[in-house]
Formats: structure tokens, C-alpha cells, sequence
């Protein structure tokens, strides 16, 4: 009897509807060429609309004069680091919806609406995470509680393997 491998364990666990911290730390805003250093976080919402939302905060002292307007159509790109990706800095077009100035801190807050980390070409594996996908009976593998359901889909490039979660969230959905 061969032993039961261990399931994949997700990287981001919510609470459902809620949030997922995906970066929070030094940020810049660029426009043109005008640089703005601040700190913020990036998040997956779901709600009111499934996306990426950032915000950003700095000091109004070096206020760079951005359109007041929310959901203007400049070109803004939102640049930030992470050193676990061997990237100096990465940067996504983002779209700012809402500005609030104090006479201390300046925010914006927004979407980024296009990221791209390369062309993919130095790529061995990739770990992502499904919502609200299928549930489905597979041979089963190791959860560090309980077991799970693995699916897995083979090309000649590539091999899927897709492990469900707990049943108690799926239960708690509905």
C-alpha cells in the first residue's frame, strides 16, 4: 500500500469576504516623472467589486500635485518591492479612485489595473489559488487536519495539481 502524499497548504487564508494582505510596506506613485515615496498595502477585496485595491500614504509636506480627480485616466504606475522575488522593484498601472489630504498625511487610494512580473520564460512552477472553484471527489491526499481531494491535469508542458480545501469553509460559504 503506497502512502497518501501531503496536500499543497495555501499561502493566503481569509475569513470569507474578507481582505487578503498582499504587500504592505514602502510604495512609490509615478507620474511622468514626478516620484512620490509613501507606505501602504496592496489587497485582494472582494467586496464591493472582486480586485486589487491599494492605498498609500505620505507626508502633505512633499505633496506631488496628482489629479484631483478620481478615476482619471492618467497613467499612474505604483511601485514596490519584494526582495523574496530577486526583483529590485516591481510596478503596476494603477487607478486611483478616491484622494484625501490632512495637513499632515496625503492618501490615495485605488486599483491597480494591469501587472505583469516578465514573460514567464524563467518560470519552473506557479502556486495560485482558486476561489469558488468546483467541489470534486479525487483521490485524496494529507491535510495537516483531515484529508483532501487532489485533481490533476497534465500537458506535455505542463502539470496542474489542485488540492481542495476544508470542507468547514465550503460549509460556511453556504
Amino acid at each position: 500500500m503506497s502512502e497518501i502524499p501531503k496536500a499543497i497548504q495555501p499561502i493566503y487564508q481569509c475569513e470569507e469576504n474578507q481582505p487578503i494582505l498582499l504587500y504592505e510596506g514602502e510604495m512609490e506613485l509615478v507620474e511622468d516623472s514626478q516620484v512620490t515615496l509613501g507606505y501602504g498595502k496592496i489587497e485582494f477585496t472582494w467586496l464591493p467589486k472582486t480586485g486589487i485595491k491599494f492605498s498609500i500614504h505620505y507626508d502633505s509636506d512633499g505633496i506631488v500635485d496628482f489629479d484631483d480627480t478620481p478615476n482619471s485616466d492618467k497613467d499612474i504606475l505604483l511601485g514596490f518591492s519584494m526582495p523574496e522575488l530577486s526583483i529590485e522593484k516591481l510596478f503596476a498601472k494603477a487607478h486611483i479612485f478616491q484622494k484625501s489630504s490632512s495637513d499632515v498625511i496625503t492618501s490615495f487610494n485605488g486599483y491597480l489595473s494591469r501587472f505583469e512580473l516578465g514573460n514567464g520564460s524563467e518560470l519552473s512552477y506557479v502556486v495560485f489559488h482558486l476561489t469558488n472553484f468546483i467541489n470534486y471527489f479525487a483521490p485524496g491526499v494529507k491535510k495537516p487536519i483531515g484529508n483532501a481531494n487532489r485533481l490533476i491535469i497534465e500537458s506535455t508542458e505542463w502539470r496542474i495539481t489542485i488540492d481542495s480545501t476544508n470542507n468547514e469553509s465550503i460549509n460556511s460559504l453556504e
